[in-house]
Protein backbone atom coordinates (compact mmCIF):
# COMPACT_ATOMS: atom_id res chain seq x y z
CA UNK A 1 0.00 0.00 0.00
CA UNK A 2 1.23 3.44 -0.95
CA UNK A 3 0.86 4.78 2.88
CA UNK A 4 3.30 1.70 3.75
CA UNK A 5 5.86 2.70 1.57
CA UNK A 6 5.52 6.72 3.03
CA UNK A 7 5.71 5.68 6.29
CA UNK A 8 8.86 3.72 5.78
CA UNK A 9 10.46 6.68 4.87
CA UNK A 10 9.22 9.02 7.71
CA UNK A 11 9.53 6.86 10.80
CA UNK A 12 13.31 6.61 11.50
CA UNK A 13 13.99 6.90 15.49
CA UNK A 14 10.93 5.07 16.78
CA UNK A 15 8.71 1.69 16.71
CA UNK A 16 5.66 2.02 14.82
CA UNK A 17 2.78 -0.86 14.03
CA UNK A 18 0.07 -0.43 11.70
CA UNK A 19 -2.49 -3.09 11.48
CA UNK A 20 -4.64 -2.48 8.56
CA UNK A 21 -8.12 -3.20 8.02
CA UNK A 22 -7.87 -6.30 6.21
CA UNK A 23 -5.59 -7.72 9.21
CA UNK A 24 -2.46 -7.46 8.00
CA UNK A 25 0.51 -5.96 10.51
CA UNK A 26 3.08 -3.26 9.26
CA UNK A 27 6.33 -2.38 11.17
CA UNK A 28 7.93 0.76 10.62
CA UNK A 29 11.10 2.47 12.78
CA UNK A 30 13.52 0.56 14.70
CA UNK A 31 11.97 -2.50 16.66
CA UNK A 32 11.81 -1.88 20.40
CA UNK A 33 12.83 1.07 20.13
CA UNK A 34 10.82 3.47 22.15
CA UNK A 35 8.40 5.36 21.75
CA UNK A 36 6.63 2.60 20.77
CA UNK A 37 3.12 2.45 19.21
CA UNK A 38 0.82 -0.10 17.87
CA UNK A 39 -2.33 1.73 16.01
CA UNK A 40 -4.97 -0.06 14.56
CA UNK A 41 -7.10 0.74 11.34
CA UNK A 42 -10.78 -0.19 11.40
CA UNK A 43 -12.00 1.46 8.16
CA UNK A 44 -10.41 0.37 4.97
CA UNK A 45 -11.11 3.63 3.23
CA UNK A 46 -8.74 4.53 5.80
CA UNK A 47 -6.21 3.42 3.68
CA UNK A 48 -6.16 6.18 1.36
CA UNK A 49 -8.04 9.19 3.63
CA UNK A 50 -5.09 8.84 5.56
CA UNK A 51 -2.79 9.85 2.58
CA UNK A 52 -4.05 12.52 1.33
CA UNK A 53 -5.27 14.79 4.53
CA UNK A 54 -4.00 12.72 7.38
CA UNK A 55 -4.73 15.83 9.70
CA UNK A 56 -8.39 15.83 9.56
CA UNK A 57 -9.10 12.08 8.49
CA UNK A 58 -6.89 10.33 11.60
CA UNK A 59 -8.78 12.70 14.47
CA UNK A 60 -12.12 12.24 12.71
CA UNK A 61 -11.40 8.57 12.54
CA UNK A 62 -10.41 8.16 15.89
CA UNK A 63 -13.50 9.97 17.30
CA UNK A 64 -15.58 7.68 14.79
CA UNK A 65 -14.01 4.37 15.99
CA UNK A 66 -12.49 4.01 12.72
CA UNK A 67 -8.89 3.79 14.03
CA UNK A 68 -7.85 2.76 17.65
CA UNK A 69 -4.16 3.62 19.33
CA UNK A 70 -3.86 -0.18 21.13
CA UNK A 71 -0.29 1.16 22.51
CA UNK A 72 1.61 4.40 23.42
CA UNK A 73 0.19 7.41 21.32
CA UNK A 74 0.56 9.03 18.39
CA UNK A 75 2.35 11.96 19.33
Amino acid sequence: MLWSILLKHLVKSCDLTVIDAHGKTHRFGVSGQTPRSVVRLHDPSLHHKLLFYPEFHIGEAYMNGGIAIEEGSIW
